[in-house]
């Protein structure tokens, strides 16, 4: 499925930064599952969005994106993509929903937690990060903050906004790891989109 982004510079920008988390290591190559993709979905990222029709402009510290990774077995490579960002409805004419324009620091700290999460899961055991970042993602837009729009909220319609859950990120994996010998190796990870 292609991506619906129209921040793909700035998630590329981002996957540059945070891949040399995994670089040059040995995966565990039976963690890995047959080519499901896993699933992480950032919430409480910072955008800014601006409605085509009246023209009128907002930010919001709820923006909301879904990134899927996995190994690819057939080309031998982790494949980082953007599966989706919510959008917003403007409180003026809310026809349809506006994608968001995601900040850097908000990219940058998504694909900062996918890498960990990745290191974690396919890489090592004892890899603990020294800042969980989604306490802060959001945290410029404190001061001054209305509550939340569910009513024009992309991700509160589909049940994925923050309404129910309790930390910024979730991790979904449907596949278990494989059993067996521990096989290493090292995997070079490109974004996809």
């Amino acid at each position: 499925m292609a991506s619906n982004s129209r921040n793909i510079s700035v998630w590329k920008t981002s996957f540059q930064r945070y891949v040399c988390i995994v670089s040059d290591r040995q995966a565990r190559m039976e963690r890995f599952p047959r080519s499901n993709w896993s699933k992480f979905t950032c919430r409480k990222m910072c955008g800014a969005f601006k409605c085509p029709g009246c023209r009128r402009k907002w930010d919001s510290g709820k923006c909301i994106a879904e990134i899927q990774y996995r190994y690819n077995p057939e080309d031998k490579r982790g494949e980082i993509r953007i599966e989706r960002e919510f959008g917003q409805k403007c409180q003026r004419c809310p026809d349809n929903y506006i994608p968001p324009q995601l900040y850097q620091m908000s990219t940058d700290s998504a694909m900062e937690e996918v890498f960990i999460k990745i290191k974690t899961r396919f890489y090592d055991r004892d890899y603990s990060p020294s800042a969980v970042v989604d306490a802060d993602i959001g945290s410029h837009f404190q001061r001054g903050a209305v509550g939340h729009d569910s009513a024009n909220c992309e991700g509160c319609e589909l049940g994925v906004c923050e309404r129910g859950f309790a930390q910024g990120h979730t991790v979904r994996h449907a596949a278990k790891f494989k059993s067996g010998k521990t096989q290493l190796k090292i995997v070079n990870w490109v974004f996809i989109g």
